[in-house]
């Protein structure tokens, strides 16, 4: 997707979401290739963590564009894996991530923005329980027309990551979220060759930072991001016959149980467990470093063309999980720091892509509370 900074005012109909900004901002070159700004710093930050993904969505998309054209997805804002997990179909579409509580109505602030950015298609991500048939008929009344909506859920979070990967597949080079056929129709060659080649991202389903960073590396290299168990596959009797137990498994084998995705990166020490160190693994010794390496790995992100970078707090996902769709959008990587400082792994590969001929900008998310004033201070130092 193309990079976007911030201009202009915020709509009036969501005020009581603030964007903090350090520096002015200048617009893209003709080559969309972002600009130096008054602050290479800019700070994506709400009153709390709906308000966050709303400044995102703000920071990205700040003018309106036709209406009736373009992409929303909604995903829960109390938990990580479905929103994480969406980060490629995000990708796919140059969709907007915005989130909204469970088991309630659709936040008003969220259908003020749905309705400023007035998309064809909004994705609900997750079942009923993760976003509520009451913010769906929300967005409904919000977003009319036959199919305008769909929702993309499993019985949990592995199947809902797989779901979630056939519809990335599928949605390539469409315009529009686009649903796989039905797998009970298909011959299992067909449903082999839907997924055979397509680069899959593992990172354990009980936590999230290992998730961020693997989310905007599957959107770099046209993958996909799929969940473990910790240090084990999902596991779920209703499979039968020669293939695995397990969702995530289901997605990588075909009925003979022979892998027919594309190359595997497990993504931190569970998921390298799970897979007892069988693929390509990229695991630091914190969480912190292996965000680092995922974004130096493979020249997924080479240092002359990474102008855009994102960096969120290690140490709760709120507005971590709002970073990785944007930074995917915008073609970067993801890196953790703590709140009150900025952890070295952190400092060195900013340094390590900021120079005289590369403007890279900074996009921190989260309000000081999250990721202190000095940290900032931090990264404007690793940038010089």
């Amino acid at each position: 997707m193309r990079s976007f900074v911030r201009r202009g005012s915020v709509a009036a109909a969501t005020a009581l979401t603030l964007l903090f900004v350090a520096g002015s901002a200048a617009g893209a070159s003709s080559d969309d290739v972002p600009q130096p700004t008054a602050d290479a710093v800019t700070r994506v930050a709400g009153t709390d963590r709906i308000g966050t993904a709303i400044a995102a969505s703000q920071a990205q998309q700040p003018a309106p564009v036709a209406p009736g054209t373009g992409t929303v997805i909604l995903s829960r804002s109390d938990d990580f894996a479905d929103t994480l997990t969406a980060v490629p179909l995000a990708d796919e579409l140059d969709a907007l991530i915005l989130t909204t509580p469970s088991g309630a109505d659709l936040d008003p602030r969220v259908a003020a923005e749905v309705q400023r950015l007035a998309p064809a298609h909004v994705v609900v991500v997750g079942g009923a329980g993760a976003v509520s048939t009451a913010a769906e008929a929300s967005l409904k009344a919000v977003v009319p027309g036959q199919g305008a909506v769909v929702r993309i859920s499993g019985v949990d979070r592995y199947d809902t990551a797989a779901q979630l990967a056939r519809w990335t597949i599928t949605s390539r080079g469409q315009s529009a979220p686009t649903e796989p056929r039905d797998m009970h129709t298909m011959w299992p060659i067909d449903e082999a060759n839907e997924r055979r080649n397509t680069p899959v991202f593992l990172a354990t389903g009980l936590d999230y930072p290992d998730a961020l960073a693997a989310g905007a590396a599957a959107a770099q290299t046209n993958g996909v991001v799929l969940l473990t168990r910790g240090d084990q596959f999902d596991d779920h009797t209703g499979f039968g016959g020669p293939k695995q137990r397990s969702y995530t498994l289901n997605f990588m084998v075909d009925e003979e149980g022979g892998r027919i995705t594309g190359p595997v990166h497990t993504v931190g020490g569970p998921a390298m467990r799970a897979t007892s160190g069988n693929y390509t693994s990229l695991v630091g010794a914190d969480r912190y470093e292996t965000a680092a390496l995922v974004a130096r790995y493979a020249g997924w992100f080479p240092a002359a063309d990474t102008h855009t970078v994102a960096i969120a707090s290690g140490e709760d996902y709120a507005d971590a999980v709002v970073a990785a769709g944007f930074i995917a959008n915008q073609d970067g990587p993801l890196l953790l720091t703590r709140a009150a400082s900025l952890s070295a792994v952190t400092a060195n590969y900013l340094a390590s892509v900021s120079s005289a001929e590369t403007a890279t900008q900074v996009h921190l998310f989260g309000g000081t509370g999250a990721v202190s004033g000095d940290v900032a201070t931090a990264i404007r130092r690793a940038l010089r």
